[in-house]
């Protein structure tokens, strides 16, 4: 039973940080004071999560066992925050982090297919090594699995929000002047091919590579998959 009176103390935000994202649906800040004070809060709460996410990652490792149990105790005996929910939350963190790095074209080294294909798979894979380090850490697990599978079929990655300016050359003449219609004449020779439409090539190939790594990981996993596709006669009554 959730108790009320459980007192809220500092985490990585302070009670001002708080309410100034609460603040954040309905700004009302005008003076320049306050742009000041604005600019101020943002760089604090920027640098206090991305250290504690370092801390987190220290966390998982270098916690002793007895102290995990006792914040995740404490945290569902004794707040009214749900446990699932607020479990959730750093991953759904992870996920909006990573996709904004992931979205940013400039944040690819090379806009190849199979590079970005790579980097876009990058949430899929820290879930993965979340799940596998964490079993490794649990004193239960006898031996975590070598390959962690997450169903192929739930998209976990958004592709790079690319226009026609952040297409190099060098893709451009691949998947513009480069092609040629089914008659072999060159695409731009014909109707002077768009870049947009060069870069929906681009886009169908990398989701080919998408697929194609996802292929490869599965078939990489040396217990046999367990489907889940057809109901089950049981569980019995209970």
């Amino acid at each position: 039973m959730a108790d009320n009176s459980f007192e809220r103390s500092r985490g990585i935000l302070t009670a001002t940080d708080r309410r100034w994202l609460d603040a954040q649906t309905n700004p009302t800040q005008d003076d320049e004071s306050d742009r000041k004070a604005d600019y101020r809060r943002r760089n604090a709460i920027t640098s206090r999560l991305t250290n504690a996410l370092i801390d987190i990652s220290k966390l998982v490792t270098a916690l002793p066992d007895t102290l995990r149990k006792n914040a995740f105790k404490t945290l569902h005996e004794n707040t009214t925050h749900d446990l699932i929910q607020t479990a959730s939350a750093p991953i759904a963190l992870s996920y909006l982090g990573l996709t904004d790095l992931i979205t940013d074209p400039t944040h690819h080294h090379s806009l190849a297919p199979p590079a970005i294909a790579d980097t876009s798979l990058a949430f899929r894979k820290a879930l993965r090594q979340g799940i596998k380090t964490g079993k490794q850490q649990h004193p239960r697990t006898s031996t975590p699995p070598e390959t962690i599978l997450i169903d192929a079929n739930t998209s976990l990655h958004e592709l790079p929000a690319l226009t026609a300016s952040d297409l190099p050359q060098d893709l451009y003449a691949k998947y513009g002047k480069g092609r040629h219609d089914l008659d072999g004449t060159k695409l731009t020779e014909q109707h002077n091919f768009p870049p947009q439409s060069a870069i929906n090539l681009l886009t169908a190939d990398i989701n080919a590579w998408i697929n194609w790594k996802l292929y490869n990981h599965r078939n990489n996993a040396t217990k046999p998959i367990t489907r889940h596709d057809t109901k089950p006669a049981y569980p019995p009554e209970f």
